[in-house]
């Protein structure tokens, strides 16, 4: 952690929301009680120590702040298309989850045909041809067999999980194998993990089987917890709701105020809630990746404040 009160900030918070009367979850809450902060800090740091050179080598481009504004902008009030998967070649992680593939050994073959082909893999530790579609929807047997029978040579590269957020498919998890002669001899990034620590720290649903994104409404609520306690609202202070982006800057976190012309109350809110993103340790909050293989290292909020204390909401 960056500093002692951020410590001692979060020890209250997790007694303060996982108490049982606060949350209904009785045992969750006794073994969350308790837990250590600076454990359950080491634990999802641990989780980043993996090979990320292939990653790397695919995400090189960094949204930048400006394209951020510039695509809140202009999703800000649009509706999420429901079908993620339908633009890729879709993925099975058995058993943990389905993502899709933005690069497999096979898209030069599919380039190749006249017409669009979607491809689906499974995982069972390796990428395996489950089935080849048409763009109708009809199964392509032969070609799947085709395919099956060649030795996967090339570059695999997935994404976990996918959902759209102004106008990006993004994900915190990517994943990527190299394969020659069938048999992969390199694996680089995540399966499995949380876009951020708050979204980490706070799993009140202790669910197994849920998506990265299950945890992300959680996560800044408790983000959101934390900028209260230890910010001082006046009692003047009136209730104003504005959008913020939060983003990396220079190995820590900036924010910027996504709407123009604040009155006293909208800045005053602002500006403290800046002072304490500012704080927040590196890799405290991840970048997500997006399908056409940029980093993006921001995250669009929802804030509401009030004399009460801040409330936020992710636009996820």
């Amino acid at each position: 952690m960056k500093n002692n009160l951020f410590k001692i900030t979060l020890s209250l918070l997790f007694a303060a929301s996982f108490s049982p009367w606060a949350t209904g979850q009785d045992n969750n809450a006794a073994r969350l009680l308790f837990m250590d902060v600076n454990e359950m800090w080491g634990k999802y740091c641990g989780k980043d120590t993996v090979d990320m050179e292939l990653i790397n080598e695919y995400f090189r481009d960094t949204v930048s702040v400006e394209e951020m504004k510039l695509a809140f902008e202009k999703y800000k009030d649009a509706s999420a298309p429901k079908h993620v998967f339908s633009a890729y070649d879709s993925i099975i992680h058995c058993p943990i989850g389905t993502g899709i593939v933005l690069r497999s050994p096979l898209d030069d073959k599919r380039k190749k045909k006249t017409e669009t082909l979607q491809n689906v893999w499974a995982w069972f530790g390796y990428f395996a041809l489950a089935d080849v579609y048409d763009s109708k929807g009809k199964p392509q047997e032969k070609i799947r067999e085709t395919w099956r029978k060649e030795k996967l040579q090339g570059d695999f590269v997935s994404m976990k999980g996918p959902r759209k957020y102004m106008g990006y498919t993004v994900s915190p998890l990517v994943y990527a194998e190299r394969y020659e002669n069938g048999k992969p001899i390199k694996r680089s990034g995540f399966r499995n993990g949380h876009a951020d620590f708050f979204s980490y720290a706070q799993r009140t649903k202790q669910v197994f089987d849920g998506e990265w994104y299950d945890y992300v409404s959680d996560g800044s609520r408790l983000l959101g917890l934390l900028v209260s306690i230890n910010t001082s609202m006046s009692s003047a202070q009136q209730e104003r709701t504005f959008p913020v982006l939060l983003y990396e800057r220079h190995g820590g976190y900036s924010l910027e105020l996504l709407t123009n012309n604040p009155d006293e109350h909208t800045a005053n809110g602002f500006n403290k809630l800046k002072r304490m993103v500012a704080d927040l340790p590196p890799r405290a909050i991840k970048p997500y990746y997006t399908s056409d293989f940029r980093v993006l290292p921001g995250r669009f909020y929802q804030v509401t404040v009030n004399a009460d204390g801040i409330f936020i909401k992710d636009y996820l």
